[in-house]
């Protein structure tokens, strides 16, 4: 799939949307967000059902104040609504599809298990 961008009146309609999405905070200022962009889109188009968002933080300061986007590229994994996956940095191609798979095949009542009782102290 090809990658969309995500703004912050989009993005938390599309990543609570049942399923899993990938997400990229990039900035296109930073050499980190350009060099990893090509791998990015790669995986994507391996991956024709499967989301690929992407949010430009230049563009959406407060979304990446949201998502604590403080280095760059930031990669995340939503599965059903809820965060299972984020790398800080730009990634090899292996670990982002690792990220992808693991995100496919969790157990998502275990996890939503394991988050009860987790507070934001």
């Amino acid at each position: 799939m090809t990658t969309f961008t995500l703004t912050a009146a989009s993005f938390t309609e599309t990543v609570t949307a049942r399923g899993a999405i990938v997400v990229c905070a990039a900035s296109p200022d930073e050499e980190a967000s350009r060099s990893f962009a090509p791998v990015y889109a790669q995986v994507a188009a391996t991956h024709p059902g499967l989301p690929f968002g992407t949010i430009d933080i230049t563009a959406e300061p407060d979304l990446a104040a949201r998502l604590t986007a403080t280095t760059v590229p930031l990669v995340l994994v939503y599965r059903d609504g809820l965060r299972v996956f984020s790398r800080l940095g730009p990634i090899p191609e292996a670990e982002l599809e690792q990220m992808i798979t693991d995100a496919q095949q969790l157990d998502m009542e275990a996890y939503r298990a394991s988050l009860q009782g987790l507070t934001a102290d």
